[in-house]
């Protein structure tokens, strides 16, 4: 039974976790879209645009992106151990059918994560 509350805490941990990385993808994008804004602007209409608070913007911008994307490594890098250790846990042959089930929905599960990880790892570069 541990392992299987350990499987659904597991998947439901992914759920919200794929909920915030699609939000933070989000962001990221819409910062993207103000920055070609902005960049369209100081090309065809410099004018319009205050010209000394561009590059204290940009370099904040890109110092929180250059932040979101190594939180996102370090958790990838833990989901990954996590899933090392379970493979190595999964080659135990004195694991019950029930068991290894379990763990199995667990590492699907965390698997997913990784990958929505990746994929907002992609988004972020």
């Amino acid at each position: 039974m541990s392992e299987w509350v350990a499987a659904r805490q597991a998947e439901l941990v992914t759920a919200r976790a794929s909920a915030d990385n699609l939000a933070l993808a989000l962001d990221i994008l819409a910062r993207m879209e103000m920055l070609w804004d902005l960049r369209y602007r100081v090309m065809n209409d410099p004018a319009s645009v205050d010209m000394t608070a561009i590059p204290l913007r940009v370099i904040k911008d890109l110092a929180e992106a250059r932040r979101e994307k190594e939180s996102l490594v370090e958790r990838l890098n833990a989901l990954r151990s996590i899933q090392l250790a379970q493979a190595r846990r999964l080659r135990d042959p004195a694991l019950s059918n029930g068991v290894r089930e379990a763990m199995s929905v667990r590492s699907a599960a965390q698997d997913m994560a990784e990958r929505h990880g990746r994929e907002l790892l992609e988004t972020c570069d």
